[in-house]
């Protein structure tokens, strides 16, 4: 007998046990009732959030949607210190340091285009359950 191993993809969670998940996590069990791992689409809108706070904290009180829009890859992508949270990016900024936010659901690094490319699991079914094999990361 031949075992059925289907194998597919989908976007996915790049580490579950990161800082920034953890945050996440709890914030949505805290609002919800649920494990944050029940709805895949939550952590991206979270980072995004996140993300824009983040720059609309770096561009100032003032600031256009420009000035805010021109901030988006200062805050989220490298260099700049590794940060896992609202606060701890908030933080450094107050201390004119260069940020990198670290999100819930992966890197987010944004493109020339102003996209993140998420990353995706390779799954395969194995007895009947969804077995996460690897998590493919695509740059651009």
């Amino acid at each position: 007998e031949i075992p059925l191993r289907l194998v597919g993809s989908e976007m996915c969670i790049r580490d579950r046990k990161s800082a920034s998940y953890a945050q996440f996590d709890a914030a949505f069990t805290k609002a919800t009732g649920k494990a944050a791992s029940t709805n895949i689409y939550a952590a991206m809108a979270y980072d995004m959030v996140i993300s824009l706070a983040l720059a609309m904290e770096a561009a100032g009180p003032k600031a256009t949607v420009e000035q805010i829009n021109a901030k988006m890859r200062d805050v989220s992508n490298a260099p700049g210190t590794a940060v896992f949270t609202f606060a701890e990016g908030k933080a450094q900024l107050a201390k004119k340091a260069k940020v990198n936010y670290e999100g819930a659901s992966s890197k987010l690094d944004f493109d020339k285009a102003g996209d993140v490319t998420p990353d995706f699991g390779v799954f395969i079914i194995e007895k009947g359950q969804l077995v996460r094999r690897d998590v493919v990361s695509i740059t651009m």
